[in-house]
């Protein structure tokens, strides 16, 4: 999958920013651009979980409305250089452990436990929650 490219893991935040905030006026928002951009241009080859399109969809719905939200989440589930990775009971039961052992958010531990299990040991987030993972690193785009 990854041709010798950086794989990560990409949380919602980074995907949400780039929709809800002016880039030209929220860094954040110019940031999360310019890293999905990488991604559409193969130069980083990304990964997440349904998870995230759930909480994308969600947050957009609420901020900009069903309309808005429903283009967008068709836009994420085309996303170019993007694998959407399935939660299984063994991601769950990877989750209670990452709960267990580090006492993060059950949303994140899923995030952490997508990315372990798909031999993916960066997330880029702007969450400093994953920082309290060991087993992960977590990266700003």
């Amino acid at each position: 999958m990854t041709d010798n490219k950086e794989t990560m893991y990409i949380d919602a935040n980074v995907f949400i920013n780039n929709i809800l905030y002016d880039v030209s006026k929220n860094i954040e928002a110019q940031r999360s651009n310019d890293f999905l951009k990488k991604i559409v241009q193969g130069e980083i080859v990304g990964i997440t979980s349904a998870l995230t399109w759930d909480e994308f969809t969600w947050i957009v719905k609420v901020n900009l409305g069903r309309e808005v939200s429903i283009i967008k989440a068709r836009e994420f589930l085309v996303f170019p250089n993007l694998f959407i990775k399935n939660i299984t009971v063994s991601s769950l039961i990877k989750a209670q452990e990452i709960i267990t052992s580090y006492n993060v958010r059950p949303r994140d531990a899923i995030h952490a436990a997508c990315a372990l299990e798909n031999n993916v040991r960066v997330i880029c987030s702007f969450d400093a929650d994953f920082d309290l993972i060991k087993e992960i690193t977590r990266v700003e785009p």
